[in-house]
């Protein structure tokens, strides 16, 4: 896909647009990408109840063309960060998953959109506030 998201911001990105099954696929790879790396499809298939079908779809839906391609490209948005702590594995892996999250929210956010939302919520507590006086 000639785009600048991330596998796994595509994949957050059309969950609400998954069917069941594969939203099943997206939140395993999402919770333990490092995991699907040792993985085959028809081990991933089975991990998460699926058919192999099932995560072929699922793959080319997230822009992949196959299973070995959209594992070297986890592979590679996986070797790009660095480990943030270098305590426990622990730690590690919560810090990846809050920083995956609040980057793909940064990524999503629409600065027009937040700033009206945020002149709608003035305007209504000054609304609500003149209301209670």
């Amino acid at each position: 896909m000639e785009d600048d998201t991330t596998l796994l911001d595509r994949m957050e990105a059309e969950l609400a647009h998954l069917s069941r099954q594969e939203r099943k696929i997206a939140m395993k790879v999402i919770q333990n990408p490092k995991q699907i790396q040792t993985m085959g499809i028809a081990d991933l298939a089975k991990a998460v109840g699926v058919s192999s079908a099932t995560v072929t779809r699922f793959v080319r839906r997230v822009g992949c063309a196959d299973f070995s391609s959209f594992k070297v490209e986890l592979a590679l948005q996986i070797g790009e960060k660095h480990d943030m702590a270098q305590g426990s594995p622990t730690l590690n892996s919560v810090s990846e998953i809050y920083l995956h999250v609040l980057q793909s929210t940064w990524n999503q956010l629409n600065p027009k959109q937040l700033d009206e939302i945020v002149a709608l919520i003035k305007k209504s507590t000054s609304n609500l506030y003149l209301w209670i006086r």
